[in-house]
Formats: structure tokens, C-alpha cells, sequence
């Protein structure tokens, strides 16, 4: 059974647009990145998806159980390395959201 949504939970939606012809490499990289990601203390969930209409977006999205075991991630050096390095095959910066579930709806 699913976990239910709880009010502490945090979601993050990355955007990634990749250069033409490092569509390969940064499906890979992000790919294995979630992959390590969701065996993290307090990770819910880690996803890769593409944009049916532009292959070369990708969105990350990512749910933990609280504010405080993503901010445990984003410490991580491999996430900071990863981050640090995505300037030369992405065609624009990234966008990171994060958002809260809505209280009444998660109750």
C-alpha cells in the first residue's frame, strides 16, 4: 500500500534542457543519480521523465518525508557535484521547485 501524503512531506521538480547531442549523457547521469538517490534516508520517491514533445527536457522529480531529509540531499557531495557540473551540457540553467502539499488536501 502506498504511503499516504502527509503535510511535511516536500516534492522537488528539477527541468533540465540538454544540447543537442548530450541527450544520452544526461539521461544516464540523472537516471543513475535518482536511482542512488532513492536509497536515501527519507526519499519517497526519485523519477526521470522526458518531454513527449522535446526530447531534449527532462524533469526530475523527487518526494520526501520532510524539509530536513532534502536538505540532507542537497548536502550530499555527489548532488552538489552533480549540480556543479551541469553548465556545459545543459543549453540553460536548470530550475529547481520545491513545493509543499497543500494541508487540507494531504489530511
Amino acid at each position: 500500500m502506498a504511503r499516504v501524503t502527509k503535510p511535511t512531506d516536500v516534492y522537488i521538480y528539477g527541468t533540465y534542457h540538454v544540447r543537442d547531442g548530450f541527450e544520452e549523457r544526461v539521461h544516464a547521469s540523472l537516471t543513475a543519480h535518482e536511482a542512488r538517490t532513492r536509497d536515501e534516508p527519507g526519499c519517497l520517491h526519485a523519477a526521470i521523465s522526458q518531454d513527449l514533445e522535446d526530447p531534449r527536457t527532462l524533469y526530475s522529480m523527487q518526494r520526501w518525508e520532510s524539509e530536513e531529509a532534502l536538505l540532507a540531499h542537497r548536502a550530499l557531495p555527489h548532488v552538489q557535484a552533480m549540480d556543479g557540473g551541469a553548465s556545459e551540457v545543459l543549453d540553460r540553467p536548470f530550475t529547481l521547485t520545491v513545493l509543499r502539499p497543500d494541508a487540507a488536501a494531504a489530511a
